[in-house]
């Protein structure tokens, strides 16, 4: 009877074994500003990334997790807010991606940059986007996160994610978020020009930002004559 006790005691203290599928599934934020998103289903798992539907197959992970198909080799892990993934294979360069939290994550911040205008991006454009703390209109805005983003063929909206000191950022600060785009060459073509907030879901869940951008106006050049 002991025994048995025993036995109980030490399975009722044992962690349960992660569900792979509940560590892999979910929604990524890509280098290249793209999502992919790893979907679960009873009758086998996929991958959805730039407009592409991958049938997954599970293999043998000594950590994390790792799929394959599609000619793509998927590889994760990390926990719940915090998870990573490795995407190879498909005749492209390895792109790495975050999750997106699923609850509000202090330091973490994701959400889409677009512009209004139907314009395509030019090859080599790039995407910075930042968060300073503006709660001080006298003083230059303290950079709390940076994040360099090469679209590589992929147009608005591009999605990010930054990740900063959430000890930085507490009372009376004032998170603001702001982006640009430059081509190839370094020039300005897009900036965002109104404060956007790090918005806070009203349930504890994770919410996205929308920074809007404005073409950047050229100064027409001086005549000679």
């Amino acid at each position: 009877m002991r025994l048995l006790a025993a036995c109980a005691a030490l399975l009722a203290s044992t962690p349960a074994v992660a569900d792979y599928r509940v560590a892999a599934s979910g929604r990524y934020i890509c280098g290249d500003g793209s999502i992919a998103a790893i979907v679960e289903q009873p009758y086998g798992s996929f991958l959805e990334h730039r407009g592409r539907e991958v049938a997954l197959s599970r293999r043998l992970a000594l950590s994390g997790f790792r799929y394959s198909g599609g000619g793509l080799d998927l590889r994760g892990s990390g926990l719940e807010g915090a998870k990573t993934l490795t995407i190879s294979g498909g005749g492209r360069r390895s792109l790495s991606c975050r999750a997106v939290p699923a609850t509000a994550t202090p330091g973490v911040a994701t959400g889409i940059v677009t512009y209004p205008a139907r314009v395509a991006l030019p090859a080599g454009a790039i995407l910075v986007v930042e968060l300073r703390d503006t709660a001080r209109a006298d003083a230059a805005a303290p950079l709390l996160a940076r994040t360099r983003i090469r679209p590589d063929g992929n147009q608005v909206p591009l999605h990010w994610r930054l990740d900063f000191d959430p000890r930085r950022a507490q009372p009376p600060a004032r998170l603001s978020l702001s982006a640009r785009i430059s081509d190839g060459a370094g020039r300005l073509m897009w900036i965002s020009d109104t404060f956007t907030p790090v918005p806070v879901g009203a349930h504890n869940e994770h919410a996205a930002a929308e920074i809007r951008l404005v073409p950047v106006r050229t100064a027409p050049a001086t005549s000679s004559r």
